[in-house]
Order: structure tokens, then sequence, then C-alpha cells
């Protein structure tokens, strides 16, 4: 919130858009889709003139607005949405974002996993977009990397002990997984309770920037999640700004 009044204040103030002077009107999604829809219209029926939408950080809540925001040609940028569903131009033409992919990360984990000799991996997925779109992207490089993945996995909240069987069954030691850090704490749970860690395991999963393994859960103290811990592999993207030099703004 903060860099987006500053960055509506840079704008007016060094009149880059000469004629205008630009407003921001806020609302809160809850990171729910149904939200953000209501409060959209709110504010398009609010006797204002809406020329751009920022957001949102959430990305279920980004591609429900992102499906009707060309039928008002409104211009939408995301700085927090990561799913790959979102990169399709012909179904989204007017979203852009300032936050790479998911996808994006996929050539540093085959480079992580080619650099370790691992030739054999598998994948657990929850069944819900965007975590299945973004594997089965991954899934096709690996094979073109020449990397063999025996088992797609897709678990749902009902039977991903059932399914984390199965993955155990297979003697597969190299996981990559894509599931909501809200899901990490039951799956990892359980995997403890498989003994699906230590030093002959390895989970790949994606950063959500979310300390889940400290949350204790029922049957599971935090200190059990923190043990699988040792077996994981965060990929995030590099947040670090480097360099003092001045920018195309002047600043």
């Amino acid at each position: 919130m903060a860099a987006a009044h500053l960055a509506i204040e840079h704008v007016n103030k060094l009149g880059v858009l000469p004629g205008y002077l630009l407003k921001l009107i806020t609302n809160d999604t809850k990171c729910d889709p149904g939200v953000g829809v209501d409060r959209f219209f709110h504010a398009l029926y609010s006797n204002k003139i809406i020329i751009m939408l920022l957001g949102t950080s959430c990305s279920n809540v980004t591609e429900s607005l992102a499906n009707i925001m060309p039928y008002w040609n409104i211009l939408q940028v995301s700085y927090g949405s990561t799913s790959p569903v979102l990169s399709d131009r012909t179904k989204f033409p007017l979203f852009f974002r300032t936050v790479a992919p998911d996808s994006s990360h996929n050539a540093a984990r085959i480079s992580f996993i080619k650099h370790f000799g691992w030739s054999t991996v598998a994948t657990l997925t929850l069944s819900q977009q965007p975590y299945l779109l973004s594997l089965n992207n991954f899934v096709n490089e690996l094979e073109a990397a020449n990397i063999s993945c025996v088992a797609t996995i897709t678990f749902s909240l009902e039977n991903f002990k059932e399914q984390l069987r199965v993955l155990k069954e297979l003697d597969t030691r190299i996981i990559i997984g894509s599931f909501s850090a809200k899901i990490a704490p039951k799956i990892f749970c359980e995997a403890f309770n498989l003994k699906m860690y230590g030093k002959d395991y390895v989970w790949i999963l994606q950063n959500h920037n979310i300390l889940w393994w400290k949350n204790s859960q029922k049957d599971c103290d935090h200190v059990f999640l923190q043990k699988v811990m040792e077996s994981l592999i965060l990929v995030s993207d590099y947040n670090i700004l480097l360099g003092s030099e001045t920018a195309v703004s002047t600043m």
C-alpha cells in the first residue's frame, strides 16, 4: 500500500502523464475471488473513471478479475500473482505483472537436480489450479532435460495420506511438490509419520515466504516439522536490489 501511494505521488509530481491527475481507490479483496469481483464492480459504478487496476497479490483473485477486465478495456497490473495461468496472453490480453511467474524457476530447479546427478524424480501436486498447470509445464521441461519423472501424483485434502503412501512405495527419493503453504504442514506431518525425510530424501518446493514449519498441527508438533525441514529445498525469487545507479525516473 505504501509503495502504491508513493508511485501515485511520483507520477503526479513528475508529470509522467500530462493532463492527468491519478487517484488511488483501495479495496481489500480478502484473497477471495467473489469479494474481489464485488469490490471491483463497486468501484466501477462509483461514477469515477477507472483507467487501471493495480493488483491483486492472490493469483486466484487476479485470475477472476483478469477474465472480466477486457469487457471494460481496463489495464490490470499485478505485483504479486505468480500463477503460470496468467501468462496466457490470448486469454488475458490486458494483464501484466511486475513479478515473475512460478514457472520462471523451472530452469533453476532443473539445474539444481542435474548438479547433484539425480536422474529420477516424482511429483506431488494438489489437484487444483494453478498447482496442476505449474507442475505439468515443469514435467515437460524435465523430460527435455533427460530427467525421468516416474510418477505425477495428485492429491486432495481427503486423500493426501493415501497418496503419500503410494509415493513412498515408489521408492523415489527426489520429490518435487506443488501445493500451498497452508497445506504444507499437513503434508509434512504425514511425511514425518512415514519417515519420508532425512539424508535419503530431498523435497523441492516453491517458497511462499511463510514460515509454515513453525505451526504445530494436531498430533504433530512443530519440532517434527522442523525435522522434516532438513530434507527440504525451497526455491524463491531473489529480491535483493543491488547497486545505487540512477533509474530511468532520474531517482
